[in-house]
Order: structure tokens, then sequence, then C-alpha cells
């Protein structure tokens, strides 16, 4: 947990230090976006960390919005299963069929956001103030 923890803050410091807009060589590219010229639903995570941990929520929305929305929905989940811990309640029962709406739930929204984040007109299409070289 500890070591996990630790990890994850220095990944944190250096996404933090180092803009991913500048040109460093050792952020990964997107293979999807070199080869298609397209956005995954991952494009713009790490800039759209980067400009959440300066403060800046606008902008990291605008990067990955999808990116933001789930770190709140995970960090509702770290709570509430924190929760259930802490007071000793056990958690509602987890079944196949939950599971598997979930899993079409998320493969639908990704997909989605696929689609939509590549459309080609207003208010898709990103204007060159925010894209990154």
């Amino acid at each position: 947990m500890i070591t996990g923890g630790l990890m994850v803050a220095s990944i944190m410091g250096f996404v933090y230090l180092r803009d991913p807009a500048g040109g460093y060589p050792f952020y990964p590219g997107c293979g999807f976006k070199e080869f298609t010229g397209y956005h995954c639903p991952g494009c713009g995570g790490t800039r759209s960390a980067h400009a959440l941990l300066h403060g800046r929520l606008g902008q990291a929305f605008y990067f990955n919005p999808l990116f933001i929305i789930s770190l709140g929905i995970g960090a509702v989940a770290i709570g509430r299963w924190y929760i259930f811990r802490k007071r000793k309640i056990s958690s509602p029962t987890w079944t196949a069929r939950r599971s598997i709406v979930l899993g079409v739930a998320i493969f639908g929204t990704l997909v989605t956001f696929w689609v939509v984040r590549n459309l080609a007109w207003y208010p898709f299409l990103k204007p060159p103030a925010f894209e990154a070289n």
C-alpha cells in the first residue's frame, strides 16, 4: 500500500514538473493517433493531469473530459470503500448481472466518447490555441 502510494506520488510529481506539451521524448505518444490521425479515448490524459495538478480545471477538462470525470468517480468509489471498511459495514452484494451491466456501460461510454471527440464541427472542433505540438 505504501509502495503504491509512493509510486503514484512520484509519477504525479514528475508530471507536475514536466509539461507533456513541452516536447519531452520520455512521454509516450499515442500509436492510434500516429497511425490514423484520430484521437483515442486516452489522448490528452497526461496533459489533462498536468493541467489539473497546476489547478487549471477548465484546461484539464478541455484536454480530456473523460479522464477528469473518471478521476471523480474513482475518488467517490475509494471513499465509499473506505467508509464501508472503517465502519465495518458489509458492502452490497455484487452480482454477475451488475458486473455485466457495468462493463457494457463503461464500454458504451468509451466508444461514444471516442466517436464524439473526433467529430469535426463545433463544439467538438478544437481551436488551435489549446492543441499541443
